[in-house]
């Protein structure tokens, strides 16, 4: 399903790039900043000498860094054995586990906690509990964020070893849970969307497609709807969705999809000669591996198996297999079925 070709797979929460390690060790050190400052500041209100809380800052921040950088070192090691998610870059990939920001954001938790406390009686006055305050909002919608892309990349790698019924309990959770980000439910409304597609519930993908109202999951969204409504032959309702899909503001993220929406939509529409002349003049280098598999079986219908093996290779043909697109669209089914001798 998340081949990297795969013109349907919905995009990830993730950033477009996997964080750099410095973000990590970014994390680390202001963790390692606030408890030095909350250790400063309470040793001066305790009446130790003053000139103790610069290293203690110096310290903490020091300590924190390192610590985070064999962290770091630890996950990469770790992360080698863990499954590969596709990336919004199309790509897979193994994002850094949630935990590596988790650490630092539960160590700082106390710090603030200390700052609001000392520095309002160090200053008696309410100013730093407001000022900390404000800090430990921020770090709660930080954590919210790293929870809710943590159940993604949970789900994302049970599908890609192929625990459909784990992801989609974590997706499901995800969906409606109170710690998820609105990108999270979108996302998480996509890939079940997807799910629901690769197993033949039509209805149930649009039911998922028709909740997705702002971008970018919007555009994917009406792709996929228009997807279902061709599988449904319900023409004019998947043109109108091509249509919105095409005029959305990240059309340009989604033009594999339409195009493979628009031949399967001309192929029903107007016939294989149609069809199969739109898809040569739609066909590109990065054309996914549906828009091929149903090009290449337009060239086999009109009795060009060699440009039909120029499209559908052994790789494109396993790829269509796994994918589960040949239970789902009768123009796969027979592609994948072995030419009479």
């Amino acid at each position: 399903m998340h081949d990297d070709t795969d013109a349907f797979a919905p995009p990830s929460e993730a950033p477009a790039r996997t964080p750099l390690a410095g973000t990590v060790l970014l994390a680390w050190m202001m963790s390692g900043g606030v408890i030095g400052l909350a250790a400063g500041l309470t040793s001066q209100v305790l009446g130790f000498d003053p000139r103790v809380a610069t290293p203690l800052g110096i310290g903490s921040i020091a300590a924190m860094t390192i610590a985070g950088g064999i962290a770091l070192q630890v996950e990469r090691a770790r992360a080698k054995h863990r499954p590969a998610v596709l990336s919004e870059r199309g790509r897979h990939e193994r994002p850094l586990h949630a935990a590596l920001f988790a650490i630092p954001m539960a160590f700082a938790v106390p710090a603030l906690v200390a700052l609001v406390v000392v520095g309002s009686v160090a200053t008696s006055s309410l100013v730093p509990a407001v000022l900390f305050g404000t800090g430990g909002f921020g770090l709660g919608w930080a954590a919210r964020r790293v929870a809710s892309s943590h159940t993604l990349t949970a789900a994302l790698e049970a599908l890609e070893t192929g625990d459909t019924a784990r992801a989609r309990e974590l997706l499901q959770r995800l969906e409606v849970g109170w710690m998820s980000t609105r990108a999270g439910r979108t996302t998480a409304r996509l890939n079940l969307g997807m799910l629901a597609l690769s197993e033949g519930d039509l209805d149930g993908a649009a039911r998922y497609y028709e909740t997705i109202a702002s971008e970018p999951g919007r555009s994917f969204a009406r792709a996929g709807l228009a997807l279902v409504r061709v599988l449904q032959d319900r023409l004019e309702e998947a043109e109108a969705a091509v249509l919105d899909a095409m005029g959305a503001e990240q059309a340009h993220g989604v033009q594999g999809q339409i195009d493979t929406v628009r031949l399967l939509l001309v192929l029903r529409k107007d016939g294989d000669q149609a069809a199969r002349a739109m898809g040569e003049q739609l066909l590109t280098m990065e054309a996914g591996e549906l828009f091929r598999g149903v090009l290449a079986l337009l060239r086999r219908r009109a009795g060009d198996a060699a440009g039909a093996g120029e499209l559908a290779d052994a790789h494109t043909l396993q790829a269509l297999e796994e994918s589960g697109w040949a239970g789902v669209i009768p123009e796969i089914s027979e592609l994948l079925e072995p030419l009479p001798a």
